[in-house]
């Protein structure tokens, strides 16, 4: 705990000069809010004592503390240092029942910051921090307390009226029964549990039952008024860029590919050979290996009644319209293995009778079908890397082939049967919307067009082109694909993207997840996703509130700090809270001591200076 305490206490240059931190006052603002969602779940109003048991008397304030003194104004509502001394109070109350709620819940060892087993001990070790430090718990009640009365003010003058649901909704929420409202309905034993709070509240901070009305309504209004403000926020369409890119893991073979694009060789080409992003190169209509009662009924009639070869169809679906391709299938098993000459030399040992499933188990880098021997399953045309699939499909059952190079090393491979399985199909097909696209694309088969071609230029299958490198959809995963605005995608990829010309190829860009060689294929502009609308907006609104703050309108001060209450303790509100007490008083001192430590008139009073005559 004392480290944190310590630490915390860096942060404290902004709070107190707080002209540099007007900018931040939202942010404090959700800081609170947070801290108290951490604690709400034990928020509940069995903690209440019973009144007959407690009586607290608020002690009367130094002699030379004026409480009618004006610490603030926005419009014509005023805050005295009465009003935010009484505030204080009220918030180190409200600690103060979560604190004793927590006990109730997990016991009185729920307290013990120490207790590295104790999964409530950084939020009550953040808590007490607040509490003690005036600079925070005194500061951000301020700005709260000016906020409050801005956003009444903006209402007034807006004419907003807040519906008594609402009001009713922040105060179920104040009481911890927000969960038992049903249609704005008050759910039972809503008004004694506010009578009960008020009356906690008066006792140990003076604030009557109009104050903590206001202060809901207060809640109510801003809500009511940030939502008013975030409709007229201006939204209009952010410049954009789509681009493509091949990602490598090397700057070498990035610089590669860079130079084969401009000589004008194909990028959908070199996606393929060189890309390490992952859906990049679509199925191009493969299916796979599948088996009955995987598929439509429509669509599965056809291949199971088709042979090895046969493109039939238009097949109609609820999709729309298949013309579909019988593909070979095999089942194999391999063994990887790093370089030619380890591949070599298994071979050597398989020729001299070793077993294959052994040499996998013990060797290959494919540990995952190594576990099973080597066994890749049984599959179709188009699953594998085209190296892998032009040896295993031109090989006899029972032979082993290699090794054959691929991209992931070298492979050994064993074909151990085909097309064996009646009740298992291997098949591509090429999704159109109409019967008519559909015999365009029989047409073109039959004019020698190559069926993989035709599956990515025109499936409406997404499987089938994959992303085709597309920036956007490989950064957000699929979820979002073509135009980008800045900070969606990577830093080092915009800084090049949006000072490019359509059509440039950017060279090599290093970032942390490898080299980034891009095509930008089209400027313009974009409007904004929900997400950016509602970033655009909480800026908006923080801009006016500031504005507002700085004017005319709204009067600040520092005289909040003249005097922050320290009551009421703890064991004010109920002597099990003891432990937070005692860890106050040290939390305290260590804090005071830190800053006579770092004061710069302390250090410069202590400061020896050696002279050359010493």
């Amino acid at each position: 705990m004392r480290r944190g305490i310590i630490n915390a206490v860096c942060m404290m240059p902004c709070i107190l000069y707080k002209a540099n931190c007007l900018l931040k006052m939202e942010l404090n603002s959700m800081r609170i809010k947070m801290l108290w969602l951490l604690m709400s779940f034990v928020l509940v109003f069995s903690t209440v004592l019973a009144q007959d048991d407690r009586q607290y008397t608020i002690p009367e304030p130094p002699e030379d503390v004026d409480l009618s003194l004006i610490i603030g104004r926005v419009g014509e509502r005023e805050i005295t240092l009465g009003d935010f001394a009484a505030r204080v109070r009220y918030e180190r109350l409200r600690y103060y029942r979560a604190f004793n709620s927590l006990v109730d819940l997990a016991g009185v060892e729920a307290l013990n910051v120490d207790d590295p087993n104790n999964p409530y001990a950084r939020d009550v070790q953040t808590l007490i921090y607040r509490l003690v430090t005036k600079e925070i718990i005194g500061g951000e009640l301020y700005d709260t307390m000016l906020l409050e009365a801005l956003y009444h003010d903006e209402a007034v003058q807006r004419g907003l009226e807040v519906e008594e649901c609402s009001i009713n909704t922040y105060w179920a929420e104040l009481l911890s029964l927000r969960n038992e409202m049903v249609d704005c309905e008050l759910p039972d034993g809503f008004e004694q549990a506010k009578a009960d709070f008020i009356a906690d509240v008066a006792m140990y901070s003076g604030l009557t039952a109009d104050d903590l009305e206001l202060i809901v309504r207060s809640r109510a209004e801003y809500d009511l008024v940030r939502n008013t403000i975030a409709e007229e926020t201006p939204i209009e369409p952010m410049p954009a860029v789509r681009t493509r890119h091949i990602r490598v893991q090397d700057e070498a073979t990035a610089q590669e590919v860079y130079e084969r694009l401009v000589a004008g060789e194909s990028f959908q080409t070199l996606l393929e050979e060189y890309s390490i992003d992952q859906g990049v190169v679509g199925n191009k209509g493969n299916l796979g290996t599948f088996g009955r009662g995987r598929m439509v009924p429509e669509f599965e009639d056809a291949v199971f009644n088709a042979e090895v070869g046969d493109i039939i169809g238009p097949v109609q679906t609820d999709f729309g319209y298949h013309i579909i391709e019988i593909l070979p299938e095999i089942t194999a098993s391999h063994i990887l293995l790093r370089t030619e000459e380890e591949a070599n030399l298994a071979l050597q040992r398989l020729e001299e009778g070793a077993d294959f499933a052994e040499l996998a188990q013990r060797f290959s880098l494919d540990t995952t079908s190594g576990a099973d021997g080597g066994n890749l399953g049984t599959f179709g045309r188009g699953v594998m890397v085209p190296p892998f699939e032009e040896a295993a499909f031109n090989a006899e059952v029972g032979q082993v082939i290699g090794p054959v190079q691929t991209q992931f090393g070298y492979h050994l491979i064993l074909v151990t049967g085909k097309n064996d399985d009646p009740d298992a199909v291997s098949a591509r097909h090429i999704l159109v919307e109409t019967e008519e696209e559909a015999q365009n694309v029989l047409d073109r088969l039959a004019n020698g067009e190559d069926f993989a071609d035709l599956a990515v230029e025109l499936s409406i299958d997404p499987s089938a082109a994959g992303n085709r490198g597309d920036t956007l959809s490989i950064v957000t995963g699929g979820q979002r694909s073509g135009l980008y605005v800045f900070e969606e995608t990577l830093p080092q990829l915009e800084l090049e993207a949006f000072r490019a010309e359509v059509g440039d190829i950017i060279p090599p860009i290093e970032t942390e997840f490898g080299y980034f060689v891009m095509i930008v294929d089209e400027k313009g502009e974009r409007e904004p996703a929900p997400e950016e609308i509602q970033l655009l907006q909480t800026q908006y609104i923080t801009q006016w509130q500031n504005e507002q703050l700085e004017s005319d309108r709204a009067e600040q001060t520092d005289l909040w700090a003249l005097y922050v209450p320290d009551d009421p303790m703890p064991t004010d509100y109920d002597p099990q809270l003891q432990p937070i007490e005692d860890e106050m008083a040290q939390a305290r001192a260590e804090l005071e001591a830190f800053r006579t430590d770092t004061n710069i008139i302390n250090t410069l009073r202590n400061l020896q200076v050696v002279t050359e005559d010493e």
